[in-house]
């Protein structure tokens, strides 16, 4: 993905990178659903995922959308296992339930 922004940049700088990646991702995102969908990402990613949690906004309006303040990709889940943890299992579905250990 990385070559493919270099690629974009000359033809339009930041703009061009983020409609590569508009391109890119509308597929995966129209392929979410459900009743209860969370996007969570942190606030230094926010040039690729504030347009993406935008556009699953419009496919699915209830999605709950949180944004993590100065964290990069991936860092709450790397940083801080047992929140995550904890989170997905707030929000599981009782009839569906994640396994211990």
């Amino acid at each position: 993905m990385l070559d493919e922004c270099r690629k974009a940049w000359p033809s339009g700088g930041g703009k061009a990178v983020r409609d590569g990646y508009k391109d890119v991702y509308p597929n995966k995102l129209e392929s979410i659903h459900g009743d209860d969908i969370h996007f969570w990402y942190g606030s230094k990613e926010a040039f690729v995922a504030k347009p993406q949690a935008k556009y699953l906004l419009t496919l699915c309006p209830g999605a709950h959308i949180e944004v993590f303040p100065k964290m990069n990709h991936g860092q709450l889940l790397i940083d801080h296992p047992d929140e995550v943890a904890r989170r997905i299992k707030s929000i599981a579905l009782p009839s569906q339930p994640y396994p211990s250990g």
